[in-house]
């Protein structure tokens, strides 16, 4: 299994993702370059004040909005609610007691899957090339949540929990989509019973239509200094360019109104947020230059040779590989530190703080793990006080 967490921070091509706000202290820096990039933003009840509050401080409240809010909605301020009300932002209340605010985003997004990258500018634009390469286009909407983990320990807990039990539903809904594809035609009764265990899934995750064919995509948290996703069982390979590590060479570089509104946000981004220009790139997008007036506030205090350079990381070195559920066996290439077969448990050894050496690392394992990459220090969240 293949995972690109660069490919959320950097100019250029991009695969169709959604952005999930959770009602935790947002990261501004990391925001300004997910919000630009996002085909989709979905704030969970709460987190829709998070972003309201912080788009307020830069007078771009009524102007950078989030294209649905999801929840109980127990926690979404009234004032706010109106706010985004009279701008036409569609408010879906749950009022489900047994999920929470993230599973409810979750399953819209995944019953929306489709929609949402066929109304992608970025996917309008791709389906007009012709190539081999093109025509495997992605085939599931990766979804980045913005959430927190510098807390409260129990929340931190919490947020790390539901990553590790939505990413495996996530899987689930893929493989059952895979088994319903290779079923035949024929009414044999092993395929009846895929057949309804895959229709029980779907309704399960909010997939209950056969066109969200994109459902069941990729999870990636984004904290305040790291980028966190869990890794499936077997052989992981993951792109880590641009990474600041030593002897590195060049880093690699739904509805008719959520088009108008993702428009809306990228030219409103330009001058919302003092945020950090994406990586240098050779693509001729103009998204490039949609930070460059706040370079200066990036880099401030580094030399004319540091700036060069220090623009172009996404990642520090750092990462960890935390076994959850279960003791692991792992085995890793492209870290200082290479193990083959090591076990590691929580209450026994754990690999943190190891380090990228290399633009593409593999990690190997027969459980689910938790891997972290620490943000470049231009993506981290600037802390108050």
């Amino acid at each position: 299994m293949e995972w690109d967490p660069s490919q959320f921070f950097r100019s250029g091509d991009v695969s169709t993702y959604a952005l999930l706000v959770l009602n935790q202290p947002i990261n501004e820096n990391a925001f300004g370059v997910l919000c630009d990039h996002a085909s989709y933003i979905i704030c969970a009840d709460g987190g829709a004040n998070r972003l309201y509050e912080m788009m307020k401080q830069h007078g771009k409240e009524s102007t950078i909005l989030p294209d649905r809010i999801v929840g109980d909605l127990d926690s979404l301020n009234p004032t706010i609610r109106q706010h985004y009300e009279k701008l036409n932002v569609p408010i879906d209340e749950d009022p489900d007691q047994y999920s929470t605010d993230f599973t409810k985003c979750l399953k819209y997004l995944n019953s929306h899957a489709a929609d949402i990258i066929a109304s992608s500018p970025r996917s309008q634009q791709q389906q007009q090339k012709s190539t081999t390469e093109t025509r495997r286009q992605q085939q599931t909407l990766e979804i980045v949540i913005l959430g927190g983990l510098g807390g409260r320990v129990d929340q931190a807990f919490s947020q790390i929990h539901h990553l590790y039990m939505m990413t495996q539903t996530q899987r689930e809904l893929r493989e059952s989509k895979k088994a319903t594809t290779t079923t035949t035609t024929s009414q044999s009764d092993s395929g009846s019973h895929i057949q309804n265990d895959s229709d029980k899934l779907k309704k399960k995750l909010g997939s209950d239509s056969d066109s969200d064919s994109a459902a069941g995509g990729n999870l990636y948290l984004v904290s305040e200094e790291s980028i966190t996703f869990v890794l499936q069982k077997g052989k992981n390979i993951i792109h880590t360019p641009a990474t600041n590590r030593p002897l590195q060479g060049q880093g690699d570089g739904i509805e008719n109104g959520d088009a108008s509104r993702k428009r809306k946000r990228e030219n409103d981004t330009r001058d919302a947020l003092p945020l950090p220009p994406p990586p240098a790139s050779t693509s001729t997008s103009t998204s490039t230059s949609t930070f460059s007036a706040a370079a200066a506030a990036a880099t401030d205090g580094a030399t004319e040779s540091d700036t060069e350079t220090a623009v172009e990381y996404l990642f520090e070195e750092n990462i960890g590989i935390i076994p959850l559920s279960a003791s692991a066996s792992i085995t890793t290439t492209g870290f200082e530190w290479d193990v083959e077969n090591w076990h590691t448990e929580i209450g026994g050894q754990l690999s943190t703080s190891n380090h990228i050496r290399s633009d593409i690392v593999s990690v190997e394992t027969n459980v689910p793990v938790l891997f972290t990459v620490e943000l470049s220090e231009r993506l981290k969240r600037r802390m108050k006080g």
